[in-house]
């Protein structure tokens, strides 16, 4: 089974002063930024599928909510 994991979050260290309504980043900057660690319970033999390039989202709004999704 395939799966859309979506996050949403508010930190306001990450709020914006621009004019644009969001900023999408590249999955990288989420490695220098604060994101939950969220565990699946009875998850234990459950996989990332890995292909050539990550298939995740990454998106901060100006209010400082940022989204984040992963299949």
């Amino acid at each position: 089974m395939d799966c859309y994991f979506r996050q949403l979050w508010v930190d306001k260290r990450l709020a914006l002063n621009v004019s644009m309504a969001n900023i999408s980043l590249n999955i990288k900057m989420l490695e220098r930024l604060w994101y939950p660690d969220t565990v699946f319970l009875n998850g234990g033999k459950s996989y990332v599928h890995m292909v050539p390039m990550p298939n995740k989202f990454f998106r901060i709004h100006k209010d400082g909510t940022v989204l984040y999704s992963q299949r």
